[in-house]
């Protein structure tokens, strides 16, 4: 009986690529359990009360913060009311800054900046240091306001 080599390889490597891809989902929801459980120990804030005590040192980043929590939510698909400005987005988001343009895309249409999601280049330069919350809320807070246009 004749093997066919190539067959052989190709199974293997897809073989290789699905447990590569099982482990990375089952380590992204440990991630993702072990930061509700850190967040369900903490006190708990709504987003208003999050954006007042970690950004409140003017209403502008305040309501920010608020409104990107509420955002960081809605995309991570769990309840953030312990979030600290300290916690990474890779946490609650199990993906990077970069890794996510649907979040960046989802806070332009929310608060009405221009991230330059739709230029690789420009958003690469502007998230690249986006590692926490607050990163995050500083980045958008440094983000130029999106033109409005008037029909």
């Amino acid at each position: 009986m004749r093997i066919n080599w190539f067959l052989v390889v190709f199974l293997t490597c897809w073989a290789g690529l699905l447990v590569l891809a099982i482990f990375d989902h089952v380590r992204k929801q440990r991630v993702k359990r072990r930061m509700m459980e850190r967040l369900r120990q903490r006190i708990p804030h709504t987003a208003e009360e999050f954006g007042a005590l970690y950004f409140g040192s003017n209403d502008h980043s305040a309501t920010t913060a608020a409104r990107l929590r509420d955002i960081l939510e809605w995309d991570a698909g769990y309840s953030l009311v312990g979030l600290r400005p300290e916690d990474r987005l890779e946490d609650l988001t199990t993906a990077s800054a970069l890794e996510n343009p649907v979040l960046f895309m989802e806070i332009e249409d929310q608060l009405c900046v221009d991230t330059s999601v739709t230029s690789w280049s420009a958003f690469k330069d502007r998230v690249e240091k986006v590692v926490t919350v607050r990163d995050l809320v500083q980045c958008i807070l440094t983000c130029p306001k999106k033109e409005t246009v008037q029909v």
